[in-house]
């Protein structure tokens, strides 16, 4: 039985392995080698071999996994692999004529990313009131717009990256509408917004930012990439919240509680956007919650929310979240915290966090002398009106005697027995 092979579009047709070895070699063409298909028809047969039925897509990474596999002994494979998958972006993003009309690229290029950008922002992809800067310039931006900078990317992995990472915009099929020189664009564009503020021109600096962008002298990360230009522009890669001692600002208003720092965050990692959280404000496990007359869980406990909250978000959102989560060596609770991904830990948590301790100067001195670091409840040291962080930073140790000296006599009353 015949092999058939199902298109992006969702068309099916024969599967013709003469007709996918040409399209290796107009890759190779692009690259700059001269081949003919035969030089191909291995890796052709090896990729479509055992399957009635193919997909174009997994059909693209069974042959493209086949020439990087020989690209030790044939170096140029992994370029002919890197072009042939540029050759589907731009299928996809600029139009199969593209792929034929070698004199007429330019055009093509320019007039896919002026048509692209105006369908993004009518589907709502692209904010329309950050477009309306731009909207009358859409030409002008698109002149200085090069497509063969699209090959400048190195490698193979870094087309692959662009393509499967979400770095590129989609419109609702999935397709890709975005080639690398136009979400390069987008990202200057966004960017130039800002000096509008400052009566500067937003086309002149996006073409110049373009420019440095698009010649990987300036390589923006990736919540730019993810967010750049759309309604949810959140271009930060890192954040930090503050965690207050309280569940939630509904009964502490004015405060950043744990379920405010909760929601927060998910917003946060759904952009792209890494979290650090300070932990050391929460009280210890097993102390008096008043208003429940109930005991608290600790640090480690609500850290373990946190922890399935990335877990949830990554499903649904452009990649794995990145979280740290800190606590400073006079909690209590440090040693629940230092254990905690070290395999001791029953369930072994918070696999999606890295851990720190904070560790003072004062802390390094006294263990090197045998001497005693105190552990402070900050619910205890909040009551007494002493910010436990900038007491403890501000205390001074008495070496000789193996001891802290505190700032303030009555943080006394805030230390935990060891």
């Amino acid at each position: 039985m015949a092999t058939r092979i199902v298109k992006f579009d969702g068309e099916v047709q024969a599967f013709s392995a003469l007709k996918a070895a040409w399209s290796l070699v107009y890759a190779a063409l692009d690259t700059g080698i001269r081949a003919d298909p035969d030089m191909f028809a291995e890796h052709v047969a090896t990729a479509s071999s055992n399957a009635e039925t193919l997909y174009s897509r997994e059909f693209m990474d069974r042959l493209h996994l086949r020439l990087l596999g020989t690209s030790v002994e044939h170096p140029e494979y992994e370029q002919i692999a890197k072009t042939h998958l540029l050759g589907l972006i731009w299928k996809e993003a600029v139009g199969r004529r593209f792929l034929v009309d070698r004199r007429g690229r330019d055009q093509l290029y320019r007039e896919a990313f002026v048509r692209n950008v105006l369908r993004l922002r009518e589907l709502g992809v692209v904010d329309a009131g950050r477009l309306a800067v731009y909207e009358p310039h859409l030409w002008e931006l698109a002149e200085v717009l090069d497509w063969r900078r699209d090959a400048a990317i190195p490698t193979y992995g870094g087309v692959r990256l662009f393509y499967s990472g979400n770095y590129a915009l989609r419109f609702p099929d999935w397709r890709i509408a975005e080639a690398p020189q136009f979400a390069a664009m987008r990202v200057a564009m966004a960017v130039a917004l800002a000096e509008k503020q400052y009566g500067g021109d937003p086309v002149y600096w996006a073409k110049r930012f373009y420019e440095e962008i698009s010649k990987l002298r300036i390589v923006p990360a990736s919540p730019y990439w993810f967010n750049a230009l759309t309604p949810r522009q959140v271009l930060g890669s890192c954040f930090t919240l503050r965690v207050e001692d309280c569940l939630s600002s509904a009964t502490h208003p004015g405060r950043n509680c744990i379920y405010d720092a909760l929601a927060q965050s998910g917003l946060i990692q759904q952009a792209g956007g890494g979290v650090g959280y300070d932990f050391s404000e929460l009280r210890p496990r097993s102390d008096v919650v008043r208003g429940s007359w109930g005991v608290a869980s600790g640090p480690v406990s609500f850290m373990r929310l946190f922890d399935v909250n990335v877990d949830v978000i990554k499903q649904g959102g452009k990649r794995r979240g990145a979280q740290m989560g800190l606590l400073a060596a006079w909690h209590p609770d440090i040693r629940e915290f230092a254990r905690a991904k070290t395999g001791e830990a029953k369930d072994k948590t918070l696999q999606n966090f890295n851990i720190s301790a904070l560790v003072d100067y004062n802390l390094i001195i006294l263990a090197a002398v045998d001497g005693k670091y105190p552990l402070i409840n900050p619910r205890r040291a909040t009551e007494l009106g002493i910010d436990p962080i900038y007491a403890m930073y501000n205390s001074r140790p008495a070496p000789s005697l193996g001891l802290l000296v505190l700032p303030d006599p009555k943080l006394e009353e805030a230390i935990v027995e060891q």
